[in-house]
């Protein structure tokens, strides 16, 4: 049997879950108590006409209250820090478990999907978390010391009640039952909800541009009231559960009032014992209710925890290697034996026995047609992904034997699409070097011709970024995103298609000072691009089409080589 994870982080709250019960059943004994005490002021004080007896255990009744007051507040206050701190610490977890994941792992779960786990499923488990520290313990000790209770007063008494207690039992494990079910289905709908709502505010443009606004908001108006009629289905179960409570109970009062009222003899019970048996069923039917409600809680509880332990017990298939040093005597950077990968098990390769190499110092391009597999690549070589077959060599050694953090600082990687934080140009510079000094940041933003803009802004390096770098426009996020990369120190450095959206004067600037730091720092280089214009003075260029290599050589050997390559540079070059 799994490990439930989810639950596993309640460890470090052992303390205040114990003590907080502790402190709720010291408030039930007080209630339980009570009466007893009003069973006494009846029977001796007002039967007897004695005030003092009455004062005195008037006084002790308050006392008890004070003190079972006392005991919530302690309760309650140790709740609410197992609750939030566990919640907290939920949210962490699967915040961190979402970041170790493998790319294919991550796909195979939807965005909404994880959303919902941070949202919904992580607040319905710390709410579980605080009423089981607030009430767990307090509605069965309650029920049963009621129960006790009863039976001291009247043995008979005690099986009515113990009766009522076991139909209402009967009648909320049905509910249990149902419910449950159909809250795993509830959130599942939300996670599709959650998906349809992030695709139209990623895509809000696009769907205003194609005037498709009308047909986005029939579409999720119906998702919505599927979701709210499945949730209604089983709220208007569960409000069974008061009503069916309130009456059992009062039935039970009745039985006990009219009994006593007509056939006096058949409890021999006095007023006092009368009263104090109606407290106690009081107390047995708000202890029922406070069940009722947990079981809607705990329902909803249950369901997210399924969810919870199914994602956090997703093993990354990506596992790091023990290897923390490269062989520097290696004459090649990189190389690929008979590499093959396909995201769906084998089903259909992305890739198809990749076989080239990288030289220590040199540079690649990478050309071809859209979805041939050339990011597939560079995820291979970021280790996103694992092969599907063959092996990559890194420096001499196998790319998976490298411990991950260690071979993740010796490449940099320039994404196609630039991915900028909320913060300031220098926190999101310091995400490639964390102990980067401000003449390194400069220097970097030079490289990747930036410097000139940022040092525009009167706070420079420190001017705020939005979220998405959404105050800069898309050449100066692509050169921010470029800098970022080149201020790493790394013996790899990767371009993605980085150049698509700059100018040819700002490309020709920057790939000029990339080819400058490659000989200084003999610095190996992959740059994958559509432009033949950022290929054609690389050491070599491959060519991709459909997963396979179609050639592989410099420009003037590819325009004789290769008929893809050629028909890509006639198409560029024709007007030029």
């Amino acid at each position: 049997m799994k490990k439930s994870k989810s639950l596993s982080l309640l460890k470090y709250f052992k303390k205040h879950l114990i003590a907080g019960p502790i402190f709720k059943s010291f408030e039930v004994i007080f209630e339980l108590i009570i009466p007893f005490i009003v069973s006494d002021v009846i029977n001796i004080g007002i039967v007897n006409n004695d005030v003092f007896f009455i004062v005195t255990r008037c006084i002790l009744i308050i006392s008890l209250g004070i003190l079972g007051l006392t005991s919530t507040l302690v309760c309650q206050y140790f709740a609410s820090i197992a609750s939030q701190g566990y919640g907290t610490l939920l949210r962490d977890k699967i915040f961190e478990h979402s970041n170790n994941l493998s790319l294919r792992q991550i796909n195979s779960f939807s965005k909404g999907y994880i959303q919902t786990l941070i949202t919904n499923d992580s607040i319905y488990m710390q709410n579980a978390v605080a009423v089981g520290i607030r009430l767990l313990i307090r509605a069965p000790f309650l029920v049963l010391g009621a129960m006790i209770c009863s039976f001291i007063i009247n043995y008979i008494v005690g099986f009515i009640f113990l009766g009522l207690t076991i139909i209402i039992s009967i009648i909320l494990y049905f509910i249990i039952s149902y419910a449950s079910k159909r809250y795993l289905i509830i959130q599942k709908q939300l996670d599709h909800l959650s998906n349809n709502v992030s695709d139209n505010l990623k895509g809000s443009r696009v769907i205003r541009a194609f005037n498709y606004q009308d047909e986005e908001v029939v579409r999720f108006k119906k998702e919505s009231n599927d979701y709210k009629k499945k949730v209604l289905s089983v709220e208007k179960f569960n409000s069974f559960i008061n009503p069916l409570t309130f009456g059992i109970i009062n039935v039970g009062i009745v039985l006990i009032l009219y009994f006593t009222s007509f056939y006096p003899g058949f409890f021999n019970l006095n007023g006092g014992e009368i009263v104090a048996l109606i407290n106690y069923l009081n107390q047995i039917l708000v202890a029922l209710l406070v069940v009722s409600n947990l079981v809607v809680i705990f329902n909803k509880a249950f369901a997210s925890k399924k969810r919870l332990d199914d994602f956090l017990n997703e093993q990354n298939e990506i596992k790091s290697g023990n290897l923390n040093k490269i062989n520097e005597d290696s004459l090649n950077c990189l190389e690929f034996n008979n590499v093959c990968f396909s995201f769906n098990d084998g089903k259909k390769n992305v890739l198809n026995n990749l076989n080239f190499k990288l030289e220590k110092g040199k540079s690649l391009g990478i050309i071809g047609t859209t979805g041939s597999g050339k990011t597939s690549i560079v995820n291979l070589i970021l280790r996103l992904y694992n092969t599907s077959n063959g092996k990559i060599n890194f420096f001499g050694n196998n790319l998976n034997d490298y411990n991950i953090d260690y071979l993740k600082n010796l490449i940099s990687y320039s994404p196609q699409k630039s991915l900028l934080y909320k913060g300031t140009i220098k926190s999101n510079m310091l995400i490639a070097k964390k102990d980067a000094s401000d003449e390194e940041i400069i220097n970097a933003l030079k490289l990747a011709n930036a410097y000139e803009f940022v040092m525009k802004y009167d706070d420079g390096i420190n001017h705020q970024v939005e979220e998405n770098g959404t105050n800069f426009s898309g050449g100066q996020k692509q050169r921010l995103s470029l800098a970022r990369s080149l201020l790493k120190d790394s013996k790899l450095l990767i371009i993605d298609d980085s150049f698509s959206v700059l100018d040819y004067l700002s490309e020709k600037t920057i790939r000029k000072n990339i080819e400058e730091l490659q000989r200084n720092c003999n610095l190996s280089t992959i740059i994958i691009s559509q432009r033949i214009s950022s290929l054609k003075d690389l050491d070599a260029i491959m060519v991709i089409d459909d997963g396979e290599i179609q050639a592989i050589g410099n420009n003037d050997e590819l325009l004789k080589i290769s008929p893809l390559y050629k028909q890509i540079y006639d198409i560029q070059t024709k007007d030029m």
